[in-house]
């Protein structure tokens, strides 16, 4: 778990600061691939692991809540730009 736990704290660390940095673009995070465990966890590492998890658990809230905002923006963007939208066209005949 030792060096599952530092990995999964520097995932957890870049994706924090991935957020944070870069608050209206693309995230450009690797794919999280979660460790296999075959003993049990030590007892010493289970609080450590905890508040990973946790960790885990509000950064995949704030992807989604993050990835639900791009989505609508682009669904607006896809009506604003259709190709149906004729832009409206004033002539000043004033002068």
């Amino acid at each position: 778990m030792g060096r599952h736990a530092r990995e999964g704290e520097q995932d957890a660390d870049r994706a924090e600061q991935a957020l944070k940095d870069d608050a209206d673009g693309a995230l450009d995070l690797a794919p999280w691939i979660p460790p296999e465990m075959h003993d049990a966890l030590p007892a010493h590492l289970v609080p450590r692991a905890t508040a990973l998890a946790r960790r885990q658990e509000a950064l995949i809230v704030a992807l989604e809540e993050r990835a639900s905002h791009a989505r609508r923006e682009d669904r607006a963007l896809g009506r604003w730009h259709s190709p149906t939208h004729r832009p409206a066209v004033y002539l000043d005949q004033s002068v």
